[in-house]
């Protein structure tokens, strides 16, 4: 269709569309008319029924827009707020425990003495015979210095 005689002017409606079925129309080549209807053909006809898991995927299990994007929005409000917060009630890990040195000193004596009544009950056990009807019996009372009962030197102990 040559559209470059129809003026520019605008007109009425019924004018346009009286001159545009009057334009004669060109025929379709050969082949791309057998083209097309070669496409026509009749679909092949669907399952009446699908499949059981088809069905239950659809009803059931299929994610439905409204539910994800709500999802959705619940997790980034989740997330969002996690990391806004401050580490204020986060646990500290014991490597990253900072004792005042007073503890620290503290801790260091409670182990030097703990490793030296160990070491000395040992080497009593070696000087008993072996062949005593009594047995010994390997748990002691509690020692004799307490150590403090704080969570940083129950968390540290080889502080």
């Amino acid at each position: 269709m040559d559209t470059r005689n129809i003026p520019s002017d605008p007109g009425l409606p019924e004018d346009l569309e009286a001159r545009i079925a009057r334009t004669p129309l060109a025929a379709p080549p050969p082949d791309l008319r057998a083209a097309c209807l070669s496409r026509r053909a009749p679909k092949r006809a669907a399952a009446a029924t699908p499949p059981l898991w088809r069905r239950v995927w659809d009803g059931f299990l299929a994610p439905h827009p409204v539910l994800a994007t709500s999802l959705a929005a619940a997790w980034i409000a989740i997330f969002g707020l996690w990391f806004s917060t401050p580490d204020v009630g986060r646990p500290v890990s014991g490597r990253q425990a900072s004792l005042p040195e007073e503890d620290r000193r503290t801790l260091a004596a409670q182990r030097a003495e703990l490793m030296a009544s160990l070491r000395n009950a040992g080497s009593e056990e070696s000087e008993e015979p072996r062949g005593t009807a009594e047995p010994r019996n390997r748990r002691s009372g509690a020692p004799a210095t307490q150590a403090p009962r704080s969570s940083l030197s129950m968390t540290n102990r080889l502080a």
